[in-house]
């Protein structure tokens, strides 16, 4: 299914800007809102079924609901030939995996990197929700002014823990 997006490619009322990045199960594009101009991530599976589309579903209710500056929101999800898109605000930055490997970061880098992590972490757990996944290539690095800002991404394998 993914293969078939390119550039210029129209996903419902989003029209695909490019390939972010691209994992065993999915890949996250660059789109843009065709009457709105704004832009977003979407998330679509490579391979879709049933199970796959509920759990993708599951995904974005979980995180629609999670309204916290630390965590990547979900906007809206749009149908696909075999599946569904899931549409996220977009951040404008690379992984805190790659971010690290090509910069050496200040301790005052760190510190502030590590207070937005355990903050957004805090509200899940006090929203009864465990991510079950954090690590660097889930979360993102977004440069605003001076400020870098840490976002949790990808909320796959997250649970609420009351379930």
């Amino acid at each position: 299914m993914v293969g078939d997006l390119a550039p210029g490619e129209m996903i419902d009322r989003y029209v695909v800007e490019q390939v972010l990045a691209s994992g065993g199960f999915g890949t996250v594009l660059r789109v843009a809102h065709v009457h709105l101009g704004s832009r977003h991530a979407m998330k679509v599976l490579h391979a879709g079924g049933a199970v796959q589309r509920e759990r993708l579903l599951r995904e974005g209710r979980l995180q629609a609901m999670l309204r916290h500056p630390g965590i990547v929101a979900v906007t809206d999800v749009v149908p696909l030939d075999a599946g569904l898109g899931l549409v996220m605000e977009l951040v404008d930055g690379p992984t805190l995996h790659d971010w690290a490997s090509r910069h050496r970061p200040a301790p005052e880098e760190v510190d502030g990197l590590a207070e937005q992590l355990f903050a957004a972490v805090g509200f899940l757990h006090a929203n009864d929700c465990l991510h079950r996944d954090l690590k660097p290539d889930n979360l993102l690095i977004e440069r605003r002014g001076a400020a870098l800002v840490l976002s949790v991404a990808d909320f796959g394998l997250a649970v609420e823990a009351a379930s």
